[in-house]
């Protein structure tokens, strides 16, 4: 009876040991010989070291999809573990790559079985890479490292495991990268691959003079799509361009890989009639024909049109909702306005100053009427539409003035400056993004004009101006209208873009208030 139950005891711990080296690493789909072959590989025999045994049964395998190449051609390269034991396999080292760029490539490639010089093998991916090779010569393909832990039982204690480990390594390799031939084009873009397509198109080929559009150009193929860059563009005359952002949609699965890369560069009219954007030129090494092509869009036609009347502008306010949060967008146009009252209230003190005697009443009344004309067009150029709404910040606007030239006489009769800073509170709340960086752009010129004393509205204009002031400061506030025009028409805009924005400007403004 005590022998019967030895036996079961010693039954049940054979199959728990059994079942823990399985636990090491699933096992894949295969007949019960392959399972069996796993099973005799966890004994060690009399006299068999564990870390020896460990590295004839597991190997790295590197395989390379080309030995030879030219620059910019894309090579894949895969790392594989083939092991012909249970074991907990850990990558220690990863092969790092010099002198090419990188991409991961995606893949859902699962488990399976292969045979090696007769031998059943585990197969695992370790990793999968497309190197672009950026200069001739030898390119170095570095082995990794994977440490490998493994349950032993002996034949002298078959009831008793032992966990062993052993590091196992691949060998190292290279490719060797041809020069591209020596006729390449002065415009040759760095790419090589197979196929590229481009094309061009814009948001409107009717635009008014001063109003924003955007031109996209697409580039499509096979290879290195990250490192496509920008082509030349030949802009026409009568056109001004900004800086410009772009996005890709790349496929990892497959090599090479394939995808797009977009690039929206917006543009204004400067000057009236058609202006023509040249085809723009892509040229790229082909692999297969080992020759350089070049593929070009057509060309593009855009009308300038004189701008659009502000009537037309007006259908789109017709309610009696006048509340605060309707009319936010208007406010910084508004700052323009007060910054003209107080230029030309300072101007008028400075003058009485000088004594240049009292000028008769028919030559106030024409002064007053010429204040009111540049009121009345700083006020619709805001983009204050709606006559009640226009008439009373005119009307306002005349009382401010009346005001400050009560007042002029004083020693402290100076008009006080714009509260910028709530302003940029009210920006802030603005939630159309359309207006929200059309206004950050108007905020920021009324801030210019304010601290520079300029009556200048145009961006390069008083750019500069504050240039000739403080460099610094003029290349943070020429970012500020990059980013503004780039969000306006781009079709992504980051989260955190408008926060960032105004951070930026009010940084600006706290600079320009102190100087």
């Amino acid at each position: 009876m005590m022998q019967c139950l030895k036996k079961s005891l010693l039954l049940c711990i054979m199959l728990c040991a059994v079942l823990y080296n399985r636990a090491q690493l699933p096992s894949l789909i295969g007949d019960d010989t392959d399972q069996d072959d796993y099973l005799q590989n966890t004994i060690l025999k009399p006299g068999e070291d564990p870390q020896d045994k460990i590295r004839s049964q597991i190997f790295i395998k590197t395989t390379i999809s080309k030995k030879a190449c030219f620059v910019g051609e894309p090579v894949l390269v895969v790392y594989q573990l083939y092991t012909a034991l249970y074991c907990q396999p850990k990558v220690v080292k990863q092969p790092s790559f010099n002198g090419c760029s990188v991409v991961e490539m995606t893949t859902d490639e699962p488990e399976y079985l292969d045979k090696e010089n007769g031998k059943m093998y585990r197969v695992l991916l370790i990793r999968k890479v497309q190197l672009t090779p950026l200069q001739e010569g030898e390119l170095l393909i570095p082995p990794a490292v994977i440490n490998n832990e493994v349950g032993f039982t002996s034949t002298e204690n078959p009831y008793r495991m032992q966990n062993y480990s052993a590091a196992v390594s691949s060998r190292s390799d290279s490719i060797h990268v041809k020069p591209l031939p020596a006729d390449k084009p002065a415009d040759y873009s760095g790419i090589a691959g197979d196929k590229f397509t481009i094309a061009a198109k814009v948001d409107s080929t009717t635009v008014p003079k001063g109003e924003n559009d955007l031109l996209q150009i697409t580039i499509a193929g096979e290879g290195n799509i990250e490192a496509i860059g920008l082509p030349v563009i030949r802009w026409p005359k009568g056109i001004e361009h900004f800086e410009s952002n772009d996005s890709q949609h790349v496929n990892k699965m497959n090599f090479p890989v394939r995808g797009n890369k977009t690039f929206a560069i917006p543009f204004i009219g400067t000057q009236q009639g058609a202006k023509i954007i040249p085809e723009v030129k892509f040229t790229f090494f082909n692999t297969t024909s080992q020759q350089f092509e070049t593929i070009s869009t057509q060309p593009i036609t855009i009308n300038v049109v004189n701008a659009l009347p502000a009537k037309r502008f007006d259908e789109h306010i017709i309610t009696n909702d006048v509340s605060n949060k309707k009319y936010l967008w208007f406010v910084p146009g508004i700052a323009l306005v007060v910054i003209s009252v107080w230029l030309i209230s300072n101007k008028r003190k400075e003058i009485r100053e000088q004594g240049t005697g009292e000028q008769s009443t028919t030559k106030q009344g024409g002064t007053r009427s010429q204040v009111e004309s540049v009121q009345e067009t700083r006020i619709q150029g805001a983009g204050v539409q709606d006559a009640s709404v226009r008439d009373a910040s005119l009307q306002d606007i005349r009382k401010q003035e009346t005001d400050t030239q009560a007042t002029a006489g004083q020693d402290s009769g100076v008009p006080e400056k714009p509260d910028f800073k709530l302003l940029l509170q009210v920006l802030s709340e603005t939630e159309d993004n359309y207006l929200f960086f059309t206004n950050a752009k108007t905020l920021l010129t009324a801030v210019l004009q304010h601290t520079l004393a300029a009556t200048e509205q145009e961006e390069k204009s008083v750019l500069l101006l504050l240039e000739n002031k403080d460099a610094k400061l003029a290349e943070e506030a020429k970012h500020i209208y990059a980013a503004c025009n780039q969000y306006l028409y781009s079709p992504v805009i980051d989260d955190n873009a408008r926060a960032s924005l105004i951070e930026q400007l009010d940084t600006v403004i706290s600079q320009l208030e102190t100087t």
